[in-house]
């Protein structure tokens, strides 16, 4: 009987390839620049089924997911698509007033302030 490895959770250096290799699939396909915000729902070779549903815990994760790209990639053009998905949130979305959202916007403004 074979035993199957588990990922390496606990190791840096898998994390960051791990992070690295989430921007490859989802970065730039998912931005939308047509209706703001990002796509969210793509099959597993990257095409997109549905280009006009949007989640509030989406759209947050993509602020969240650029914005610890930045951090620890440091690729400058992430910071504008933080601030493409805070604009959409604030206002096609009107959510700022939600504690989620509001948590996710004001660490993102945190990193853009650092930067």
């Amino acid at each position: 009987m074979s035993t199957k490895q588990l990922p390496a959770f606990k190791d840096k250096a898998f994390l960051i390839n791990h992070a690295r290799s989430i921007m490859n699939f989802y970065h730039p396909r998912c931005i939308d620049y047509d209706l703001g915000g990002f796509f969210h729902h793509f099959r597993d070779d990257g095409s997109i089924y549905d280009s006009s549903t949007r989640h509030l815990v989406s759209s947050t994760r993509f602020i969240f997911n650029y914005s610890m790209a930045f951090i620890h990639f440091k690729n400058e053009k992430y910071i504008e698509l933080i601030r493409h998905g805070i604009r959409f949130l604030r206002k096609d979305r009107k959510s700022t007033r939600l504690n989620s959202s509001h948590l996710v916007i004001s660490y993102a403004v945190f990193c853009l302030k650092k930067k």
